[in-house]
């Protein structure tokens, strides 16, 4: 067994992901540096598959949406990757109230552990680990047939119902499964302190079962509402406090004046604060706490900074980080190794270990169809066009149509999405969709009067909708056994209970969703590892009905193309003979040095300044002994570089050479790297015994030396 690491000496010129590591040595009073990067492995042969699904009270169609397009992307995925193998779980957006009272029952807190129960009954699971796992080959006692393991998979992801903790934190959820190192066990509250207690050792027990060291990891999170990810510890948990200590309804303390020019102001704290150096207290209105109408306790999670003078929530570059850093600061503030990039388990039969570039964040989120979706020639969005691509995103401006910048509060709207239903408020709200030209409507207007969201309404205490869709059966919220039903008083002013004559029922037609913000942000930063859905699906071009059908499918085929072959976004440099300046190393842990670096394609690689550059990396972390992979030339590095027609372990030489498509004349056969996209077809072949299965590091140069 052994784990190859490419090594390219020198300065890098190909970006890798934010990996570097850098070692310096005195060389005679002059320091040096080596800087090493993670290279994308060549191929991935597994898949770990993560749904955070909200388990909320408005939730329960949405998941049945959910379950039955899940057919579509099982399908899509044996279809295109017959040969991988797939773990699948599901956790739950809902955490308790992290100290507070909030949140209490069992069904409320997921804890963030594979969720594998439909109330009392045990749904079955690959050898009981709580999560499945498709077994193309049928060895290892996984589902072998598509239809039973989407059927599996689709009552999963009903299990969790809709009796889950209404502040959902999905952010938070899946960190704290693939990457808080060491999660909690529970939480108690000493003298006013949330206290974190213990380690939740049955979380990390299913880590290590579900989490394969060199797999692609997606997460796919389900929501209709704006994370609320509180912060875990100290006085966070106020947040969610609903009863005082008198048994009446708990309010937070008012905000200091400067919140309601300038969120952002240094003097914008609350008046449970102090005011902060070189701040007056002159306009502060501390007197009382906030009344019913100021704090409704459906809105904690709303507008924190301004309403209260305190953000509670953790900040969404934690997320960011978590998807792109190998490492973390854990509970007690210590910096960490990411259990996303290491070896959970490395006695095992697996090894090797993911990049950043091995990790997707799909959501399926609050936010209309119509922003995400492409245009069709009458530039109006064409639900049979798909979704935007991430870099589609980026170029056309739907992150300014959506998103705009939550970090900025300018009081002339110029940092707010350009779509006003992207806007969170509770008053109603005025505008036009830019792309459809439809006005937004005022309550109380006539059904669908606003297309997209039905029309706003006149509440204190719950969001505007961002969008609204048909459900494929009315239901009935007067009747005995309707639960969390939007439409059971019969006054309500809501665009989901509306028949067609504009009156409002008892009966739910539509269910919506509010604008999915802080997904959206961390989404947004993750480039084109993020994968954006609309939890108002667009009506499915061949049925009619609306379904998740293209948020998954989209999700699919980022998952076949990054599982397919690596390709480098940047070109190198190539002599005369076709080579380029590169050093490829790779980390064993042979026991015999010497006789694995003389296996085909290799040699003995011995620079201990490159190897002790490489060990900072957990990747090689514990390996024995380094190998230089050869380099091709002549008549080896014509076959490489040309001969398109086998696969590279049959090709009857053992090495590597770069092919590069974008350049005129071509270097090497363009059908080599015909698979990549147009602007990034070029690749590192390794062919013959010389293949790489593995992580990887790249830096091309001169090996600095000392004069």
């Amino acid at each position: 067994m052994w784990r190859a690491i490419l090594i390219w000496v020198g300065v890098c010129v190909v970006a890798c992901g934010d990996s570097t590591l850098r070692w310096s040595d005195p060389c005679g009073g002059r320091a040096v540096s080596i800087v090493v990067e993670r290279l994308v492995r060549q191929r991935v042969d597994s898949l770990d598959l993560l749904f955070v699904i909200d388990d909320s009270r408005s939730m329960g169609d949405k998941q049945r949406f959910m379950a039955d397009a899940l057919p579509t992307l099982v399908d899509t995925l044996v279809a295109e990757m017959p040969a991988i193998d797939i773990h699948v779980g599901i956790i739950t957006s809902s955490l308790g109230g992290h100290g507070a009272d909030a949140c209490s029952k069992p069904e409320e807190n997921g804890h963030a552990e594979l969720a594998f129960r439909d109330g009392a009954e045990v749904l079955p699971t690959y050898h009981d680990l709580g999560f499945l796992f498709w077994d193309p080959t049928g060895e290892e006692g996984g589902d072998t047939d598509p239809a039973t393991f989407a059927s599996k998979l689709s009552a999963m992801v009903l299990a969790p119902g809709d009796e889950g903790c209404g502040y959902e934190a999905p952010l938070e959820a899946w960190y704290r499964f693939l990457v808080e190192p060491s999660p909690h066990e529970s939480v108690v509250v000493e003298k006013g302190q949330a206290v974190l207690q213990g380690t939740d050792e049955v979380l990390l027990a299913q880590r290590r079962a579900f989490l394969r060291p060199d797999s692609l990891v997606a997460i796919v999170m389900l929501t209709d509402e704006n994370d609320c990810s509180i912060r875990d510890g100290g006085q966070y948990f106020f947040a969610l406090e609903q009863v005082d200590e008198n048994g009446a309804v708990y309010h937070l303390p008012k905000p200091r004046a400067a919140c309601a020019s300038d969120p952002n102001d240094p003097c914008c704290r609350s008046c449970g604060q102090g005011p902060g150096a070189g701040c007056s207290e002159a306009l502060d209105d501390c007197a009382e706490p906030l009344s019913n109408a100021e704090d409704p306790p459906h809105l904690r999670c709303f507008d924190q900074k301004r309403r209260f003078g305190i953000d509670f929530m953790w900040p969404t570059d934690r997320y960011v980080a978590g998807l792109t850093q190998f490492q973390v600061m854990d509970r007690y503030g210590n910096v960490a190794d990411n259990p996303l990039f290491v070896d959970l388990v490395p006695n095992d039969s697996s090894w090797g270990v993911r990049g950043p570039d091995m990790v997707f964040l799909a959501g399926v989120v609050g936010v209309p169809w119509q922003d995400l979706a492409r245009r069709g020639v009458d530039g109006l969005p064409d639900p049979k066009a798909g979704l935007q691509t991430a870099s589609e995103m980026r170029d056309g401006g739907t992150w300014g149509l959506i998103l705009g910048d939550p970090t900025c509060y300018h009081t002339d709207g110029s940092c707010l999405p350009s779509d006003p239903l992207m806007r969170e408020s509770v008053a109603p709200r005025s505008g036009t969709h830019p792309i459809t030209g439809d006005a937004l409507s005022p309550p109380g207007s006539p059904s669908l009067s606003n297309p997209i969201n039905g029309h706003e309404r006149d509440l204190f205490d719950e969001l505007q909708y961002a969008c609204i869709m048909p459900l494929p059966e009315p239901r009935d919220c007067a009747a005995p056994t309707a639960d969390n039903c939007p439409c059971a008083d019969p006054n309500n002013q809501d665009p989901q209970c509306q028949d067609e004559s504009g009156a409002y029922t008892q009966v739910q037609r539509y269910t919506g969703a509010m604008p999915g913000i802080r997904e959206l942000q961390v989404l947004e930063a993750l480039g084109d590892q993020g994968i954006v859905g609309s939890a108002c699906a667009a009506p499915n071009p061949d049925t009619g009905g609306f379904g998740y059908a293209s948020s998954l499918a989209a999700l699919g085929e980022r998952v076949v193309e990054a599982m397919g072959l690596s390709c480098l976004p940047r070109k190198l440099e190539v002599d005369a003979q076709g080579r380029v300046a590169c050093t490829i190393v790779e980390a064993r842990t042979d026991d015999d040095c010497e006789a694995a670096c003389a296996e085909p394609g290799r040699r003995p690689f011995a620079d201990e300044r490159v190897v002790d550059a490489l060990r900072q990396d957990p990747t090689a972390a514990g390996t024995s002994c380094f190998c230089e992979l050869e380099q091709l030339d002549g008549r080896a590095l014509q076959i490489c570089r040309d001969d398109a027609s086998a696969d590279e372990a049959q090709l009857p030489v053992d090495g590597w050479c770069y092919v590069d498509a974008e350049v005129e004349p071509p270097v090497g056969n363009p059908a080599v790297v015909a698979a990549c996209p147009a602007g990034d077809r070029r690749q590192l072949r390794f062919v013959g015994e010389a293949i790489e299965t593995g992580p990887s590091f790249i830096f091309c140069g001169d090996i600095p030396t000392c004069r």
